[in-house]
C-alpha cells in the first residue's frame, strides 16, 4: 500500500474514532452544547460578561436536580479528568460536599498552586492538618469578647475620621462619589487593623496613595488571572517573568517588606489585633510559627475580611436605592433602637457610629443583609476537587480528578428552593411571623453565603455587625440615589464586584428633622457627571473631591427644595432602573474606549510596514508563477499564523487585545467578508492584468469607499485621511511607473516597493488611527 493511502487512512480512523467516542460524551453531559476539542469553551467566552446568570440558567434548564456536567477539554483521557466539571446548586448536594463527605472536596492542587505565592498554606489555600491546626487557633479568637471589641473601635473610628468628612464633603457640593470604592477602602482599613494592628489608611481623607494596598491590589488581580489560563501558561510567564507575572513578583516584594515591618512592630509591641494573637500560638508539632508563616496568615485573613464585606455592602445599597419601602423599614427600625438607648434628640442618634451591643438589636436590618447576600452573595460561585469518584446525592456521579462548582448565586434564584418570589428583594422571608426575631431557613445549605459545613466563615457575626454599623452611619445621615444613567452590572471575578463601580449622586445630609431634597434637572446628561479624572483603588494625592467625583454639575442643574420628613415621603421615581436596559450601551462602551490602549502612529505604522512587505513581496513572487493554484490556502494560513501570534502574545501580556464581544462580531464580519473578495478577485486578476492596473483599481476603491461614506454616512475625512490618500495614491503610481522602466517585470524592485509601503505605512499612522479610534 502507498505511503500516502496509509496516511489517509490513519487520520480517517482517527478522526472517526474521536467523532464517535465526543458523540458517546456529549450525550451523557448535560450542560450546555459542548464542541470538539474546546468543550463548553466557546460558549461559556461568549456569556462571560454575564458568567454567573448564565451559569443559573443552565441549571434552571436541568431540571429538578439543579445540576449538571460540562467539560472544557474534550480530549480523550483529559475530558472527564482535568476538564470535567460538575456544576450544581442543589442544597443537598451542597451539603453533601461541603459537610458529609468534607474531605473528599478539598481545595485541590490547581487552587492552593496558584494562590500559594500569595497565600502560601495559610488557613484559606490550605488542606488536612495545615488548615486545621489555624482552623482551630483562629475559631478560638474569633469567640473571645476582646477582638469583638478591637473590631468595633476599628469600625467606629474609621466612619467617624473617615467616612463622614468624605460623605459631608460630597453634600455640600453636590458631587457624586463612588460608592463601592469608599466602601472597599473602608472595609480594606478596618481589616487590616483587626489583623495585624497596622492602619494602611486608604480611607484618609487626601486618599494619599499607599503601596501597601496598590501592591496587594495587583497581587490579588495577577493571582486571580491564574486561573483563567491553563496552568503551563502562567509558570510559562513567570518563568520568563513577563506579563501579569512580572507584576505579581513586584507586588509581592512591596507586600513582603511591609508585612515584614508590621510583624516586627507587633513582636516589639503586643496588641488585641489577630496577628499577635498567632505569635503567641504553636503549630501541629509544638513549634512557634515562623516569620514567613505569620506573614501569610495574615494576608489570609486580609483577603477573606476585605472585598467580601464591601461588595455585600455595595450590592446591599443598590438594592435599597431601588427599594424605598425597605429603606424606610430599616430607618424606621434604627430610630426606634436609638430613641431607647440615646434618647429622643436626633442629633445624638447621629453623634457617634452605633455600638454593637445596638447593631445586635437591629433585626430587620440583619435581614435586609441576608437578603442581599441570598440574591448577591460575595463570592458567587466557589470550586472543590474531586479526590475520589463519588455519588452526590441526586444520583449525578462525580470522577476522581474532576472539580465539582457549587453556584451560591444560583441558589438564591432557584424556585425550587426560594419559592416563586425568589427574584424579588424580600426581607421578611428572614423573619418570624412576628416580625421581631431573625429567622434563617431551616435547612443551611440553602444559604452558603458564609460558606458552611467545617469551613463555615469565623467572621459572620463580625461581618454582620460591621455591615450594620457602616449602613446605619449612612442612611441616617445621608440620601442616596444613583447617577443618572449609571448602569450596574457585574464584574467577571471570583467576587461579585460592580464593574463599572456604584456612582452615586443627592448625598444629601439628613441631620435634622427637615432635609434637603436633591434632584437631577432631567436635562443634565451623563457626560455632565463624568469627569476626565479616573481614580485608581488607592488614587495619589489630589484634592478630595476630585478625586471622588464622576464629573462636575453645571450651575443651574441643582434644584434643591425642603420637604418634611416622613417615611413615606421617601420614595424615589427616579431610581428605578434595570440591570438589562439596553438604552445604557453606550456607557460602558464609552468606558471601555477610554481604557483602550492606542499606539502611537509611529509603531502602528512600523509593524504595518514590516508585516505588509514581507507578505506581498513573499505573495508575489509565488503568484508570479501562474502553476501555483493555492493562493488562498497560502493567504489561509498566512492570516492564521497572523492571528496565532497575535493571540499567544495577548496571553502572555506583550500586547493588549480588546475584547470580543457579539456587537465587534456583526461589525466586522461583513467587513471582513467584502475583504477576502477583494484579495481573492485581485489575485486571480493578476492572470490576466498587469500588477500595475491593480494597484490602480485597489486605489480607486479606497477613494470610492471614502466617497461614499460621505454620500452614504454623511461622514466627512479630515484633512489628514485626505492627505494620506494622496500619498497612497502618488507613491503606488510612482512606483507602478518604475515598475515599467525595469523591462515590464511582473515584479518591481523590492526598493521601490519597500519606498512605496513605508510611504504607505505613514499614510496609515496620520489616517487609520484616527478613524479606527471613531469605529
Amino acid at each position: 500500500m502507498e505511503p500516502d493511502l496509509i496516511i489517509i487512512f490513519i487520520v480517517v480512523a482517527a478522526t472517526s474514532a474521536y467523532l464517535l467516542w465526543f458523540r458517546h460524551l456529549a450525550s451523557r453531559l448535560s450542560g450546555p452544547k459542548v464542541y470538539p476539542l474546546f468543550g463548553s469553551l466557546p460558549v461559556l467566552f461568549l456569556n462571560r460578561s454575564r458568567i454567573h446568570d448564565w451559569i443559573a440558567g443552565n441549571l434552571r434548564s436541568s431540571g429538578c436536580s439543579g445540576t449538571y456536567q460540562t467539560t472544557t477539554i474534550a480530549i480523550p483521557f483529559f475530558a472527564r479528568k482535568q476538564g470535567f466539571y460538575t456544576v450544581t446548586c442543589n442544597p443537598k448536594n451542597i451539603e453533601h460536599i461541603l459537610r458529609t463527605r468534607f474531605d473528599n472536596y478539598p481545595k485541590g492542587p490547581t487552587w492552593q498552586t496558584a494562590f500559594h505565592d500569595l497565600l502560601g498554606q495559610g488557613i484559606f489555600n490550605s488542606d488536612g492538618e495545615t488548615w486545621l491546626i489555624q482552623r482551630k487557633t483562629a475559631a478560638l479568637e474569633f469567640t473571645t469578647r476582646t477582638l469583638r471589641q478591637a473590631m468595633a473601635r476599628w469600625v467606629s473610628r474609621t466612619i467617624k475620621t473617615r467616612l463622614w468628612l468624605i460623605l459631608e464633603k460630597a453634600s455640600e457640593e453636590h458631587f457624586p462619589v463612588d460608592l463601592q470604592d469608599l466602601l472597599l477602602r473602608l472595609t480594606f482599613d478596618n481589616i487590616c487593623g483587626l489583623t495585624f494592628g497596622k492602619d494602611p489608611e486608604t480611607l484618609s481623607t487626601d486618599l494619599s496613595e499607599n503601596p501597601f494596598a496598590t501592591a496587594f491590589d495587583s497581587a490579588t488581580e495577577a493571582t486571580l488571572q491564574r486561573l483563567l489560563y491553563p496552568g503551563f501558561l502562567w509558570r510559562l510567564k513567570k518563568l520568563f517573568g513577563i506579563g501579569a507575572e512580572i507584576r505579581l513578583r513586584r507586588s509581592l516584594q512591596v507586600v513582603e517588606n511591609y508585612m515584614t515591618e508590621a510583624l516586627t512592630a507587633r513582636k516589639l509591641n503586643p496588641s488585641d489585633d489577630l496577628l499577635s494573637r498567632f505569635i503567641k500560638k504553636r503549630d501541629v508539632d509544638g513549634n512557634i510559627f515562623p516569620n514567613h508563616v505569620l506573614k501569610r496568615i495574615a494576608l489570609n485573613f486580609v483577603l477573606a475580611g476585605r472585598d467580601t464585606s464591601s461588595v455585600a455592602l455595595s450590592w446591599f445599597f443598590w438594592l435599597v436605592m431601588n427599594n424605598p419601602t425597605v429603606e424606610s423599614k430599616i430607618i424606621d427600625e434604627l430610630t426606634t433602637v436609638l430613641k431607647d438607648t440615646r434618647g429622643s434628640d436626633p442629633n445624638a442618634w447621629i453623634s457617634d457610629p452605633l455600638i454593637f451591643d445596638e447593631a445586635d438589636r437591629l433585626v430587620y436590618l440583619k435581614a435586609a443583609l441576608a437578603e442581599t447576600l441570598r440574591l448577591y452573595p460575595s463570592v458567587p460561585e466557589d470550586f472543590k476537587y474531586v479526590i475520589n469518584d463519588d455519588i452526590l446525592p441526586d444520583g449525578t456521579r462525580v470522577p476522581a480528578g474532576s472539580t465539582v462548582t457549587y453556584s451560591i448565586y444560583s441558589v438564591g434564584r432557584m424556585k425550587s428552593v426560594w419559592g416563586d418570589d425568589c427574584l424579588e428583594f424580600k426581607p421578611e422571608r428572614w423573619l418570624s411571623a412576628s416580625g421581631d426575631r431573625f429567622e434563617p431557613p431551616k435547612d443551611g445549605y440553602k444559604f452558603v453565603a458564609f460558606n458552611a459545613g467545617p469551613r463555615t466563615c469565623l467572621g459572620k457575626d463580625l461581618a454582620y455587625l460591621q455591615m450594620k454599623s457602616v449602613v446605619s452611619a449612612v442612611l441616617l445621615r445621608y440620601r442616596l440615589s444613583l447617577v443618572p444613567g449609571h448602569r450596574v452590572e457585574q464584574k467577571m471575578s471570583l467576587t461579585l464586584f460592580m464593574k463599572n463601580g456604584l456612582k452615586v449622586s443627592s448625598i444629601v445630609s439628613m441631620s435634622t428633622d427637615l432635609k434637603l431634597n436633591v434632584t437631577i434637572n432631567p436635562d443634565v446628561k451623563e457626560s455632565d457627571f463624568n469627569s476626565s479624572l479616573e481614580i485608581s483603588p488607592h488614587g495619589g494625592k489630589v484634592n478630595l473631591v476630585r478625586r471622588l467625583i464622576g464629573g462636575f454639575l453645571p450651575q443651574g442643574k441643582i434644584l434643591s427644595t425642603t420637604e418634611h420628613r416622613g417615611a413615606n415621603e421617601r420614595s424615589r421615581g427616579n431610581r428605578v432602573m434595570s440591570e438589562n436596559d439596553e438604552s445604557n450601551d453606550h456607557t460602558g462602551e464609552k468606558r471601555a474606549q477610554e481604557q483602550k490602549v492606542r499606539s502611537g502612529p509611529l509603531i502602528s505604522g512600523a509593524a504595518y510596514c514590516l508585516s505588509s512587505c514581507s507578505m506581498i513581496l513573499l505573495n508575489k513572487v509565488v503568484l508570479s508563477s501562474y502553476a501555483f493554484n493555492a493562493g488562498i490556502s497560502l493567504m489561509f494560513y498566512q492570516n492564521l499564523i497572523c492571528s496565532i501570534i497575535v493571540i499567544i502574545l495577548g496571553l502572555c501580556g506583550a500586547v493588549s487585545l480588546e475584547k470580543l464581544n457579539w456587537k465587534l462580531v456583526k461589525m466586522w464580519i461583513p467587513v471582513n467578508l467584502i475583504f477576502v473578495g477583494m484579495l481573492v478577485s485581485g489575485m486571480y486578476s493578476l492572470r490576466y492584468i498587469n500588477i500595475a492596473m491593480v494597484t490602480i483599481l485597489k486605489n480607486m476603491t479606497n477613494i470610492f469607499t471614502a466617497v461614499g461614506e460621505f454620500y452614504i454616512f454623511r461622514k466627512r475625512q479630515s484633512q489628514k485621511v485626505w492627505m494620506a490618500m494622496f500619498l497612497m495614491v502618488y507613491l503606488r503610481e510612482y512606483s507602478s511607473l518604475r515598475q515599467k522602466c525595469h523591462n515590464g517585470s511582473q515584479i518591481s524592485s523590492a526598493s521601490y516597493i519597500l519606498i512605496g509601503y513605508i510611504y504607505d505605512s505613514g499614510k496609515n499612522g496620520i489616517g487609520k488611527p484616527e478613524r479606527i479610534n471613531k469605529a
